[in-house]
């Protein structure tokens, strides 16, 4: 098995520590992370609900210039959304735009995301704390 597959099940089984484990372990044998290694971290930091993890490991793939894929901006983009972060959600989205040279509609976006934008600030980030408490059994 390769370490991607091996970091693809630890991000279907919502390991993160596990997924960053393997991570170092594939650069200690020598190995480079590719596209398929960064999608594969950004999907355990999406499931996992670590938007946070997800911008820092986007920054990392750029910073070692491995190019991103549709599917690295569309998990970077629901990692986002699932951490009520829509305005990081827009930029991901607008920077893609940017990247494949695509025309966007600041109205059209503004359809999507407005009622989304619109909610007490409160209301936006509660939502995450609920998962949170969930998650820890309270």
């Amino acid at each position: 098995m390769t370490y991607n597959s091996l970091i693809t099940a630890a991000a279907q089984s919502r390991e993160y520590d596990r997924a960053q484990e393997l991570l170092a372990a594939m650069g200690r044998a020598g190995l480079a992370a590719d596209e398929w290694t960064y999608n594969a971290l950004l999907s355990v930091c999406e499931r996992c609900g670590r938007w946070e993890e997800a911008l820092d490991v986007f920054e990392r793939m750029k910073a070692e210039q491995v190019r991103p894929t549709t599917v690295t901006y569309n998990t970077l983009i629901s990692a986002c959304e699932k951490g009520w972060q829509w305005e990081r959600a827009m930029k991901v989205g607008l920077s893609l735009c940017e990247c494949v040279g695509v025309e966007h509609s600041a109205p059209a976006l503004d359809r999507r995301w407005g009622p989304a934008k619109a909610l007490p600030m409160e209301r936006r980030s509660g939502f995450v704390g609920v998962r949170k408490m969930r998650r820890k059994g309270r």
